[in-house]
C-alpha cells in the first residue's frame, strides 16, 4: 500500500475507533489469512516461534505457546504496540477452516498521557508563578517564570507530535508483523491493511 493509501486507511480506522479525542486511544483492527500450503495450527505456530529472531529480541517480539502475538516498538517511549493471536476459524471464502492472525494496533498509555501530564505540570508552574506574584515572593516567582513557558512548550510539542509518534511506531510494527508472517503468505481480510516489507 502506498504512503497516501496507508494514511487514508489509518485515518478511517481512527474515525471508526473515535481516535480523535484527547484521551481516546488510536487503534486499528486487522485480520490476515495465512495462505501457505500444508499448514495446521501447530505447524504455523512453530514457524512463528522460529521467526521471532528475525523481528527482534524479547520484548520486541513474543509468540506464546497458545498462539498469542505481541510486538513492541523499541525504546521506553513507544507510542504503539501490536497484540494479536493465531486462530483456526471458519474459512471466510467458504468450506473448511482457515488459519487467521487477528489483532489490534494500539496506542500506548505513554503516548496518550504525555501531553496531559505536561499540561498539568504547566498549570502547577503557572500557579506557583501567580503565588509568587501575589505574595511578592521571589523564589516561586522566578521558578514559575522560568518553568511555565518551558512546560507549556513541551505540552504543545507532545500534543502536536502524538499522531506522528503513533504513525512512526505503528508503521515499524506493521513491518515487523510482515517479517513474522511472511513465510505463511498473509492475505488481508476485509479492510485490513496489506502487510508489506520496508
Amino acid at each position: 500500500m502506498d504512503t497516501q493509501g496507508a494514511q487514508r486507511h489509518r485515518h478511517q480506522q481512527r474515525v471508526r475507533a473515535g481516535g480523535g479525542a484527547m484521551f481516546r486511544r488510536h487503534r486499528e483492527h486487522g485480520s490476515w489469512r495465512l495462505t501457505a500450503d500444508g499448514l495446521d495450527h501447530d505447524a504455523a505456530l512453530a514457524v512463528l516461534r522460529k521467526r521471532r529472531s528475525s523481528v527482534g529480541a524479547w520484548p520486541a517480539c513474543r509468540v506464546g505457546s497458545g498462539g498469542s502475538i505481541a510486538l513492541n516498538a523499541p525504546g521506553r517511549n513507544q507510542a504503539a504496540k501490536f497484540r494479536g493471536r493465531l486462530d483456526v476459524v471458519p474459512d471466510p471464502h467458504g468450506g473448511g477452516s482457515a488459519l487467521v492472525v487477528s489483532g489490534v494496533m494500539l496506542e500506548t498509555m505513554n503516548g496518550i498521557m504525555l501531553a496531559p501530564l505536561f499540561g498539568c505540570v504547566t498549570l502547577v508552574m503557572l500557579a506557583i508563578f501567580l503565588l509568587g506574584a501575589l505574595t511578592v515572593t521571589i523564589p516561586p516567582l522566578v521558578i514559575g517564570l522560568g518553568a511555565t513557558p518551558l512546560m507549556g512548550a513541551l505540552t504543545v510539542f507532545f500534543v502536536r507530535g502524538r499522531g506522528r509518534a503513533y504513525d512512526l511506531d505503528a508503521h515499524r510494527l506493521y513491518r515487523d508483523l510482515h517479517k513474522l508472517l511472511e513465510p505463511l503468505h498473509p492475505e488481508p481480510l476485509g479492510d485490513s491493511r496489506r502487510l508489506e516489507g520496508p
